[in-house]
């Protein structure tokens, strides 16, 4: 089915500046989602890159510092929701949660450390991580039956850190 040259445009608008996941642009413009993912994919090839565009509009809308926050905000609810389920899963075990836990220290400080490279206001949070990571690898080495202990505390305080050093 041949489609009114504005719809592209209307899809391109609705995912890029409107921010709208693809699926739901095609559904607002009516064009089935493969049509939409071969346009898209189209556009990449000749230079037009959607997700670059979408990238580029949202730092010209609201600055490159809030869209470090909101990254940061994201990834913290991400680890806050998977330190809850690490905790309420009695299936794991004791020493695969501390391994787990340490794994996701491990991520949060390499996430802090490559958004201060981006903006240097999360400095005092980097060092916060930092130390809290510390903390977590003394634990698993030293006392890895305390883990869950940990874990909950760490739950308890994670995101009071994160808001505390945002600024």
């Amino acid at each position: 089915m041949a489609h009114d040259p504005g719809t592209r445009d209307e899809l391109r608008r609705a995912y890029v500046h409107e921010r709208l996941s693809l699926e739901l642009a095609a559904e607002r413009v009516g064009v089935p989602i493969g049509t939409a993912r071969r346009w898209k994919r189209e556009d990449a090839q000749a230079a037009d890159d959607w997700d670059k565009a979408r990238a580029v509009s949202r730092i010209s809308r609201e600055g490159q510092q809030a869209v470090v926050f909101s990254v940061l905000e994201d990834y913290m609810a991400l680890h806050q929701e998977t330190l809850s389920q690490l905790k309420t899963d009695a299936s794991i075990a004791p020493l695969d949660r501390a391994k787990a836990l340490a794994g996701l220290t491990d991520a949060l400080v390499k996430m802090s450390a490559a958004l201060e490279r981006v903006t240097p206001q999360l400095s005092k949070l980097s060092v916060a991580n930092d130390v809290l990571s510390r903390v977590v690898l003394a634990v698993n080495a030293r006392r890895p039956d305390a883990a869950s202990a940990l874990l909950e505390v760490i739950e308890q305080v994670s995101g009071d850190i994160a808001a505390d050093y945002k600024s």
